[in-house]
């Protein structure tokens, strides 16, 4: 194989999105080498971390060749990466060519996994059944709909606008909680507030992400473990000061204002 530029796009494009899409750093690694090897030359590497990838390739027939590619965003879809790696397998076993590994991971790439709407239903089917298997009954299930529709609009917004991530989760729990307590205390609407908003914001938690932490730790992956077990505790304290401030403000202006 002497297109040794497009062999190492193929494997860093394969890698990011990989590492995009929620796979953990290691399998990412493995991807990469395994596409890299295919080139037979003396020497390839990559090194992979949760924000970016280096791989590289050098021998003595050819040149040294490195690719840097920086990662700015990421979240869970794990088909993406089956399909990569069904894709890597196809190549390193001789199946398609390299240009069609090429087109194809570019396919991928820009492939949408879920339509908008969908996702929006999602939202608010997990606010529900986690509300119902935390003990609630039948007006936390409704106000727990309701708050669902709330999450999924304001993360369809902050996803059109591009907003960080933490302001969002920290913004989305707030109004969850204030409009919680709004329903309960003003409304006077029979509902357990705690299940509510526990329910309500269980789509936020970083679940996924943890469990990342965990397995590139135990992987031996300690910069990229410690650094998604950063972002989870991260996530994680920003959706507890968002109900945390919602609840507080109720509180003042519950106490101060409205009673």
């Amino acid at each position: 194989m002497e297109n040794y530029e497009l062999l190492l796009e193929v494997a860093s494009l394969a890698g990011e999105i990989m590492l995009k899409n929620g796979a953990e750093t290691y399998r990412v690694e493995d991807t990469i080498n395994r596409i890299l090897k295919m080139s037979n030359l003396e020497t390839v590497a990559s090194f992979v971390v949760t924000t970016g990838i280096v791989a590289s390739l050098s021998g003595k027939d050819a040149p040294t060749l490195t690719v840097v590619k920086r990662v700015n965003s990421r979240s869970n879809h794990l088909a993406k990466v089956c399909d990569v790696n069904e894709i890597s397998r196809k190549f390193c076993s001789g199946m398609i060519t390299l240009e069609e590994a090429y087109a194809k991971l570019n396919e991928i790439d820009k492939r949408t996994q879920y339509p908008d709407w969908l996702k929006n239903i999602c939202y608010v089917v997990v606010a529900v059944f986690f509300t119902i298997m935390l003990g609630g009954r039948m007006n936390d299930s409704i106000i727990s709909c309701m708050n669902g529709i709330i999450l999924a609009t304001l993360l369809y917004i902050g996803d059109k606008i591009k907003s960080t991530e933490f302001l969002m989760d920290v913004f989305i729990s707030m109004v969850v909680a204030i409009m919680t307590i709004i329903y309960s205390k003003i409304l006077h609407i029979a509902i357990n507030i705690d299940i509510v908003i526990i329910g309500s914001i269980m789509a936020l938690f970083p679940g996924v992400a943890l469990t990342n932490a965990i397995r590139d730790t135990l992987s031996g992956d300690y910069a990229s473990g410690g650094a998604r077990m950063l972002e989870a505790i991260v996530k994680a304290i920003g959706i507890g000061l968002g109900v945390g401030a919602g609840i507080g403000f109720m509180q003042l202006c519950i106490g101060g204002v409205l009673l």
